[in-house]
């Protein structure tokens, strides 16, 4: 039995802090027109105020039971050939149509595409799973791939030890962060605020509102700083200042890269490797003209490297 689970932070944290926060806002609602009641004020105003905190209540419950509709539990029995999806189990003969990488729809509060798979049964029963919603819906595709095409699971070329590689012949597809709309805003910001830090007498709870703002905000645009090296076999994905962390991929491993954008809209590149494993790396510092000779050097070193130009 494998089990496909939902990814820990974008489906379990996030939909509790949804639930959580539209609770206590409705909550402090419900407080406000005791409030209002006991201090004999306008009983219109309690009664719309009571209304809308029903009303909050309501929708954080229906926008979790919504976004546990659409990202469904999912587990393999490979014993027996069965995949169950939701409350729904097939045998995975009854599969008539897959995709198995793609954009699709996301039909949340707000529609957008997100990187998933398509099932389609023989029955008519339709199901699209997004790839950054789940921790490993790889192992779902790749058992698809492997019973729906008689195909053994790709094995993929092992990668040493970082420190243990010799990287010869570098090419290195990076911009001048002073060049980078992105890198500029967040300079501005920072400037900003520590300007405010050391000019003006700032209460306690503001001064540590304001450290860990700087924080939060340093965190995620250094995270947001990656770029790209190609060294012989090796694709090498680096940060402009975590210069120690660098994650290496085997180009032979690598089977399609998708250039996109993100629901914040800065410039990503997903790689989807053999297997089906799909990783999403920033990339907001880097033009299209940059990432245009990245993809001609990934192709010279690799032909059968399937690219998306979503965003390109």
């Amino acid at each position: 039995m494998i089990l496909i689970k939902r990814h820990i932070f974008k489906f379990y944290v996030l939909q509790i802090f949804l639930l959580a926060s539209m609770c206590a806002v409705a909550s402090a609602m419900i407080f406000a027109v005791y409030d209002i009641l006991i201090n004999n004020q306008s009983i219109v105003a309690a009664f719309i105020l009571l209304l809308l905190s029903i009303a909050l209540y309501g929708f954080s419950f229906y926008n979790f039971k919504t976004f546990l509709k659409l990202v469904p539990s999912i587990s393999i029995n490979s014993d027996y050939g069965t995949i169950a999806i939701g409350r729904n189990t097939f045998h995975v003969d009854d599969i008539e149509d897959i995709e198995l990488t793609g954009k699709y729809l996301f039909n949340y509060i707000i529609k957008y595409p997100m990187e998933g798979m398509y099932l389609r049964l023989k029955n008519g029963t339709s199901y699209y799973l997004y790839d950054d919603l789940y921790e490993n819906l790889y192992e779902l595709k790749s058992y698809i791939n492997k019973t729906k095409t008689n195909q053994q699971k790709p094995q993929s070329v092992l990668v040493a030890n970082a420190k243990d590689i010799e990287l010869k012949n570098t090419e290195t597809f990076k911009n001048n962060l002073f060049k980078s709309s992105t890198f500029i805003f967040y300079l501005i910001v920072v400037i900003i605020f520590l300007i405010k830090l050391f000019n003006e007498q700032l209460s306690y709870l503001t001064l540590i509102f304001f450290v860990f703002f700087l924080c939060l905000w340093s965190a995620i645009n250094i995270w947001l700083l990656n770029y790209f090296v190609i060294a012989d076999n090796f694709l090498i994905i680096k940060n402009h200042f975590l210069f120690w962390k660098k994650h290496i991929e085997h180009i032979e491993n690598i089977k399609e890269i998708a250039f996109e954008r993100s629901n914040f809209q800065y410039r990503s590149v997903r790689i989807i490797t053999r297997d089906y494993k799909s990783n999403l790396y920033p990339v907001p510092t880097l033009s299209k003209k940059i990432l245009l000779k990245f993809k001609e050097a990934l192709q010279k070193k690799k032909k059968d490297i399937h690219f998306r130009d979503e965003e390109l």
